[in-house]
């Protein structure tokens, strides 16, 4: 998997005790050499470079680059935390479930009252390209369970030679200073079995993953309430009110990516409509609609007050105008065009969600979630 060099940086409070003795003696004699005795300094600078080239080459050996590894396969997950299931002073390290080639921990072993999540990846088992991680599937399932309202970003904070038993801050980082490592969004074991039916769904269907993708990129553009937006105005706690003139020229870069990664999601479903014209295709795309979703394609789309089909189709057009600025703005786009986009794409992904899920318990058992983390 070639994705380019990690290499921890150079730690020098990593050097060995009685070396560490030698290089601040030596930086010691070197700053109370007098400014005459110019050959001593520059014996004494040699003497500092052939030890610090000397743990480089040793911490290299010690921390290979490119994790996961054989060195470095265990990686704390930041951007969530979870509640300490034990006492403060009690350690524990317990398996929680199973994501692809990731086992999944929840490590109780914080000063406060807050347990991090740790993954032990498979490395031998790692496409050539990528895979679909934790991180992406937390960041999706999140956004799914809050109708985009809210997002989060995880990451991986690799740990070489992992040991449960040592405190978080005495275990070695691929990159020492990390301030996300302990802050996040509280996920309680509830959340993930309440949505492992999406987690597994994720894992399982390519399809669904990339659907779900390009809409969280969407969403990640451009926010707004999905409920409020199936709201009779009169009833909605979030007016998606259009965008303040003086917001306007910030607003149409991100609405045009927002309009074309909501496009993606539905087509990589759905497909691209054929001209509309030809009875054939128009044919061959309701019966792909059908085979793929739920919705009849006749009903109504509610937010954009036509039959989802033909919306279907205006969705493109919405798409190549946002995609093809011709070197100047399209000012025409708008954040209803934008709404009606985003609003369409996650119907049709909650739509592929639940007629692809497993069952709460398939899901629960295909995760191979512990049963007993509480024991």
């Amino acid at each position: 998997m070639s994705t380019g060099s990690f290499e921890r940086p150079f730690d020098i409070e990593g050097f060995p005790p009685e070396k560490r003795k030698k290089l601040d003696l030596i930086r010691e004699l070197a700053r109370n050499i007098s400014l005459e005795n110019v050959e001593e300094f520059d014996r004494l600078m040699n003497e500092e470079y052939i030890l610090i080239k000397q743990e480089s080459e040793r911490q290299a050996l010690e921390f290979p680059p490119n994790p996961p590894n054989e060195k470095c396969h265990f990686a704390l997950i930041t951007g969530i935390l979870t509640n300490r299931e034990t006492e403060k002073n009690i350690t524990r390290f317990l398996p929680f479930f199973q994501v692809g080639i990731e086992n999944v921990y929840i490590w109780d072993q914080t000063k406060n009252n807050i347990a991090v999540f740790v993954v032990d990846v498979n490395y031998s088992l790692i496409p050539v390209t990528y895979w679909k991680n934790l991180a992406s599937i937390i960041e999706i399932t999140y956004a799914i369970s809050t109708s985009f309202e809210n997002v989060i970003e995880c990451s991986y904070d690799w740990i070489y030679n992992f040991d449960s038993n040592l405190p978080i801050a005495d275990n070695k980082f691929l990159y020492q200073e990390n301030f996300e490592r302990l802050s996040g969004v509280i996920l309680n074991y509830d959340f993930f079995v309440r949505h492992s039916p999406i987690m597994e769904l994720l894992i399982r269907d390519e399809c669904f993953y990339v659907m779900c993708a390009n809409l969280l990129a969407s969403f990640n553009n451009h926010r707004f309430c999905v409920q409020c937006a199936f709201t009779p105005i009169e009833y909605q706690t979030h007016a998606n009110h259009e965008i303040p003139v003086w917001e306007v020229a910030q607003a149409i870069p991100r609405m045009e990516v927002a309009i074309v990664q909501a496009t993606r999601s539905v087509e990589s479903a759905l497909g691209k409509p054929g001209k509309k014209d030809i009875s054939k295709k128009t044919n061959r795309i309701t019966e792909r609609w059908k085979s793929k979703i739920d919705i009849d394609p006749n009903s109504i789309y509610s937010i954009a007050g036509k039959p989802f089909l033909e919306y279907y189709y205006d969705l493109f057009d919405a798409r190549n105008n946002a995609a093809h600025s011709l070197g100047q703005f399209p000012y025409k786009t708008s954040r209803q065009i934008t709404i009606e986009a985003q609003c369409f794409a996650w119907l049709i992904v909650i739509n592929y969600l639940n007629k692809n899920k497993l069952s709460l318990d398939e899901a629960k058992e295909r995760l191979l979630f512990n049963q007993s983390r509480q024991s």
